[in-house]
C-alpha cells in the first residue's frame, strides 16, 4: 500500500523546489587583500548555502500564491562606490539629517553632524577610498503596497536586517513616509568584519525577499515572495531609467520597440518573436510543476491538501495568456482600429 503522506511530501519537495527556487550557480570569489584565507564552516557560506524547503513551507507558499497575497519588493537600487557616493546616499535617506537613522546595534544617528561623524567611522571600518572601484555600500529598498501598516513594515525591516546582516555587516536603515507605499531604505556596508565583501547574487536577493516576507507575517502582515513567472506574470516591468529616458526622448530601447511594432503592423512578413518562445517555454515548466503538485495533493487523505489542490488549480487556470509588450501593442492597435470601424458603421 502506498504511503500517501510520504509520497505527497516527496512530490512537494521535488516540484516545489523547482517552482519556487532557481538553481544557484557558484562563482569564484577573490581573496580580500590584506586578509588571510579563512576556513569556511562545514555548512558553507551564509550567502551561498541553499536551504531546501520543507513540505510545510511549500504548502504555505502554494496557499499564499493561490490567494494572490501581496508581494514584497526588495531591490538593490544602486551600489555606492567611494566615500563621496556613500556619504551622499546617507544624506539622501536621512534627508540631510532631518530623519533619524538606526544602525545594526539599535543606536540612533540624528542630525547632520552625527551623520558626518558616522560616515567617518564607516569610511575606516569599510576601508573606503576616494575614488574607488569597489562597491563599498549597497542601497536596498524594502517595500510593500500602499495601505500596508507603516509601523509593521518598519519593524519587519528591522528584524530582517538584524537576522540577515548583523553578524558580519554594518548597516543603517530609515523608513520614508513621503510616498503612498510603505518602504524602508537600508544601506549596508560592503566590507564585512571577516574581511569579505558583500556580493549579492540573484539567489541572495530572492532569499532577502523571503526573509522580509517572513518577518512581515510575524508582524501580522500577509506577504509573499515569489518569482513573477510562478504568479503567471510573464513580462518584466519597464525599468525607471528607461521610462525617464523615454520621456526625455532619448530612449533607444523604447524606439526599437516602437519600430518593431510598426514593422509588424505594416509588413506582411510575420517574424517569430524569440521572447515569446522563451516565455512559452518558461510557462510550460511552471505549469508542469503545478500539475505534478496538484495531482499529488488530490490523492491526499487530508482534506486540507485536497482543498489546497483545488485552490492552486483554480489559480493556474486563471493565469493570463502569454503576451509580449510588442504583441500587446499590436493587439491594442488592432482593437482600437476595429472599434473605430464599428463606430463608423453605426453612423
Amino acid at each position: 500500500m502506498t504511503d500517501y503522506p510520504v509520497y505527497i511530501d516527496g512530490v512537494l519537495k521535488q516540484w516545489g523546489d523547482r517552482l519556487f527556487y532557481e538553481p544557484v550557480k557558484a562563482k569564484r570569489v577573490r581573496r580580500p587583500v590584506g586578509f588571510a584565507r579563512k576556513k569556511r564552516p562545514s555548512g558553507g557560506s551564509a550567502h551561498t548555502a541553499k536551504t531546501f524547503p520543507t513540505p510545510a513551507f511549500i504548502r504555505q507558499k502554494l496557499s499564499l500564491t493561490a490567494r494572490r497575497t501581496p508581494e514584497v519588493l526588495v531591490k538593490i537600487s544602486k551600489a555606492r562606490k567611494g566615500s563621496a557616493a556613500v556619504k551622499s546616499h546617507l544624506d539622501y535617506i536621512s534627508r540631510n539629517g532631518k530623519l533619524s537613522l538606526e544602525d545594526q546595534d539599535g543606536q540612533r544617528i540624528e542630525g547632520k553632524a552625527a551623520v558626518n561623524d558616522f560616515m567617518r567611522e564607516w569610511k575606516e571600518a569599510g576601508r573606503i577610498q576616494e575614488p574607488s572601484q569597489n562597491r563599498d555600500a549597497f542601497s536596498v529598498v524594502l517595500s510593500m503596497p500602499a495601505g500596508t501598516d507603516r509601523e509593521s513594515v518598519t519593524n519587519a525591516a528591522r528584524e530582517f536586517a538584524k537576522k540577515e546582516f548583523s553578524d558580519n555587516h554594518r548597516y543603517v536603515f530609515v523608513p520614508h513616509d513621503d510616498e503612498k507605499h510603505s518602504h524602508v531604505h537600508l544601506c549596508v556596508l560592503s566590507m564585512g568584519r571577516d574581511g569579505r565583501r558583500l556580493n549579492p547574487r540573484k539567489a541572495d536577493i530572492q532569499r532577502w525577499r523571503e526573509g522580509f516576507a517572513e518577518q512581515l507575517r510575524e508582524h501580522g502582515i500577509e506577504a509573499n515572495a515569489t518569482r513573477r513567472n510562478v504568479r503567471g506574470v510573464s513580462r518584466k516591468g519597464t525599468k525607471q531609467p528607461v521610462i525617464h529616458a523615454d520621456k526625455a526622448r532619448r530612449s533607444y530601447t523604447m524606439d526599437e520597440q516602437r519600430k518593431a511594432v510598426y514593422d509588424a503592423i505594416t509588413k506582411t512578413e510575420n517574424k517569430p518573436n524569440p521572447y515569446n518562445q522563451q516565455m512559452q517555454k518558461t510557462r510550460g515548466g511552471v505549469k508542469t510543476a503545478y500539475t505534478e503538485i496538484i495531482n499529488a495533493l488530490r490523492q491526499s487523505p487530508d482534506p486540507k491538501d485536497r482543498k489546497l489542490a483545488a485552490e492552486v488549480s483554480k489559480f493556474v487556470d486563471s493565469m493570463k495568456p502569454i503576451e509580449t509588450k510588442r504583441e500587446e501593442a499590436i493587439r491594442q492597435f488592432k482593437d482600437s482600429r476595429s472599434k473605430g470601424k464599428d463606430k463608423g458603421q453605426e453612423r
